[in-house]
This record gives structure tokens, C-alpha cells and sequence, in this order.
């Protein structure tokens, strides 16, 4: 569940931009690589997160693939199919939220950050 959840939160979150950038025009390659996106940032804390955490991480993880898909293209980087943005940055991202959003042992549960650094 919390997989769907965050894969339909990137989505919606990459559609209501798209929409509001193009105005008229709906990327749909942007639609399927969030989803992408949002599934690899739920990876690694998708047992043990709430459902309300894996709605946040997606769109957190969809803010994170524009923001690093527009950085390449500003610097001329090129990566054709978005690999760098979808596993690489928002497997990071994965990692990060797991310390944070985690329910037993995250920084939100305990205020500690202990988990967050390993």
C-alpha cells in the first residue's frame, strides 16, 4: 500500500506541474517517470512508514525529480531516460526518509538522530 500511495503521490504532484507550467499541454513522460521516482523513494522505508509518510515522500520525491531534471538540463548534462534523477537521487532521498519517517526508530518518532545518521 504505502508503494501506491507514494507512486500516486509523485504522480499527482508532477501532473498538477505539468499542468500548471504547459497550461494546455500534459507531458505524459513526466507522469511515468515520477511514478518511477516515487516508487524508488518509498523503497527503502516502505515497511515500516505510516501511510500519510508515504504520501510525503512521494511528493517529496517528485519535487526532487524536477528539481535535479532541470538542474541536468541546465547543465548540459545529458541522461536521455532520466536514470540519474529516478534511482540515483531519489534512491538517496529513499534513504533519507527511512531515518526520518521511519515508525519505530525515525527522527519524527524519537527526535533523535541517531537513526537518520546511520
Amino acid at each position: 500500500m504505502n508503494t501506491v500511495i507514494s507512486s500516486a503521490a509523485s504522480g499527482i504532484t508532477v501532473t498538477f506541474y505539468s499542468l500548471a507550467i504547459n497550461r494546455k499541454k500534459f507531458e505524459v513522460d513526466l507522469l511515468c517517470h515520477s511514478i518511477i521516482a516515487g516508487m524508488v523513494s518509498i523503497t527503502a522505508a516502505a515497511d515500516n512508514v505510516e501511510l500519510w509518510a508515504s504520501a510525503v515522500i512521494g511528493f517529496v520525491a517528485a519535487c526532487i525529480y524536477l528539481a535535479t531534471k532541470e538542474l541536468l538540463i541546465r547543465y548540459e548534462i545529458d541522461d536521455p531516460l532520466d536514470i540519474t534523477q529516478k534511482h540515483g537521487i531519489c534512491g538517496l532521498w529513499s534513504l533519507l526518509a527511512t531515518g526520518i519517517f521511519d515508525k519505530d526508530k525515525g527522527f519524527l518518532r524519537t527526535g533523535l538522530g541517531s537513526f537518520l545518521v546511520i
